[in-house]
């Protein structure tokens, strides 16, 4: 039976949920889980209009619950004012002109008319209780009725030993329990960027700078494991430098009808498939630098490509790497990876100005947590 409201949620049945063991003020241990909600859209199946009145979710047990969120038409209407928004402009834009999931007609607005949809973009929810929470519950409040859907949480523990795709000192960038960045991006929820650092921990030789003053671009990037490589996506030009918004989306629109719409915002890339159901993407790559080819078999650190400054999402150079569930961009869920060659440590905000960063790229990074990494590679 088709219910009156519908509700899809782009990441599936599971949601990742990353989940840390503390201790409260007064001593009580506690578990923190964190999980992110991408593209929520709920969408009117009845012959009449349906105003939307309250969303809950809550944090499960298998017997009980634990904690409890809801948001009213007030909070609702923002977040579906964003969504209406954030559908029409990159990187969404992009996605959402190739992507099935998407093709509903979508309103900025909680009372629908008849197949009408309200689409929410993002949603970053904690539960800090003594109990591991199993799964989630979405229910939708309209006049008339109550709908729920249950959400399985998956604590993924990473299958495949993976390696640095960089050598020499780095900078990482995209914590996973901090909301700076990947967090908020679906499919890419647990994407890291990495740039290579000279001996005094500079990513630039000067300020005002073009690609080649960057000491990432151009270097080399390896196969963090084995693996047979599933697609590639190569000849998109580099961004112009110095960083401008209205320059770099220029400079893409003149490929959007001869490129792919995930070559477009990832910019040139290799995707592998490592097995177990862990494909990774290696992303913005140097414009011709990729030397791997479609169905070839690679071993751990073997050389794919260059690290570059291609596609819409990418503001200055730095190699973007994201693990994923499947070999699908549109349809997969992000998963979170560690490395076993990386000594990982958190910068300090002295640091931060130390990296000669221009003021740009400096002003997104101040509230990103950035690592230190010393891998005992040569440069």
């Amino acid at each position: 039976m088709k219910k009156n409201i519908s509700l899809h949620l782009k990441q599936g049945k599971e949601v990742i949920c990353l989940f840390q063991d503390y201790h409260s003020v007064m001593g009580t241990p506690l578990i923190r889980s964190s999980i992110m909600i991408h593209n929520l859209i709920l969408t009117n199946n009845e012959k009449k209009s349906s105003e939307i009145l309250k969303v809950e979710i809550i944090f499960k047990t298998n017997k009980e619950e634990i904690q409890k969120s809801f948001f009213n038409s007030n909070i609702l209407d923002e977040l579906v004012s964003q969504g209406a928004k954030a559908i029409k402009t990159p990187p969404l834009l992009i996605q959402a002109e190739e992507d099935p999931f998407f093709q509903k007609k979508i309103v900025p607005k909680r009372e629908l008319l008849p197949s009408e949809s309200l689409f929410i973009s993002k949603i970053y929810l904690e539960c800090h209780h003594p109990s591991k929470p199993k799964n989630i519950e979405i229910r939708i409040y309209t006049k008339s009725s109550i709908y729920s859907e249950t959400f399985s949480l998956l604590d993924y523990k990473q299958k495949n030993s993976f390696s640095s795709p960089m050598k020499g000192a780095l900078a990482i960038l995209g914590d996973p329990w901090d909301l700076w960045g990947h967090r908020f991006l679906d499919g890419a929820e647990f994407g890291i960027d990495f740039i290579t650092l000279n001996k005094e921990q500079k990513e630039r030789s000067k300020t005002n700078s073009k690609n080649e003053d960057h000491y990432c671009f151009q270097k080399d990037i390896f196969s963090c494991a084995d693996g047979k490589v599933v697609q590639i996506a190569d000849g998109l030009p580099d961004n112009p430098k110095p960083f401008h918004p209205d320059l770099t989306m220029k400079h893409i629109s003149q490929w959007r009808s001869k490129l792919p719409s995930l070559q477009l915002g990832g910019g040139n890339f290799v995707l592998i498939d490592h097995g177990n159901q862990e494909f990774i993407l290696y992303c913005h790559l140097n414009c011709n630098s990729i030397i791997v080819e479609t169905g070839q078999t690679i071993k751990k650190g073997n050389k794919i490509a260059q690290c570059g400054n291609s596609g819409a999402g990418s503001l200055t150079p730095h190699l973007h790497l994201q693990m994923m569930n499947s070999s699908s961009r549109y349809n997969c869920l992000s998963l979170p990876i560690v490395f076993e060659d990386l000594d990982n440590t958190i910068f300090t905000q002295e640091i931060l100005k130390s990296l000669n960063m221009e003021n740009d790229i400096k002003d997104l990074l101040q509230s990103a947590k950035i690592l230190l990494v010393n891998n005992n590679s040569k440069s």
